[in-house]
């Protein structure tokens, strides 16, 4: 597996100011990269407004570990 130079971060205003927030952490599929579709994915997928289910796969247990160590 390669490391992709490309992340993208969105930080509400409210949160920006001190305010208490969550992190949403979002997988996109293998053909939705940056380099495919750029930014897409990222301004087309509402993702505050559903409320994903929460699994304890081994993919998403990887990711909340590393979420874990940032303290989130």
């Amino acid at each position: 597996m390669r490391a992709r130079p490309h992340g993208f971060a969105y930080v509400p205003a409210s949160c920006a100011a001190g305010q208490s927030c969550r992190l949403l952490v979002a997988l996109h599929g293998c053909a939705q990269g940056y380099a495919r579709v750029g930014t897409a994915f990222v301004d087309r997928a509402n993702l505050g407004a559903t409320n994903y289910p929460i699994k304890g796969g081994a993919q998403v247990e990887a990711i909340m570990n590393m979420v874990r160590r940032l303290g989130g």
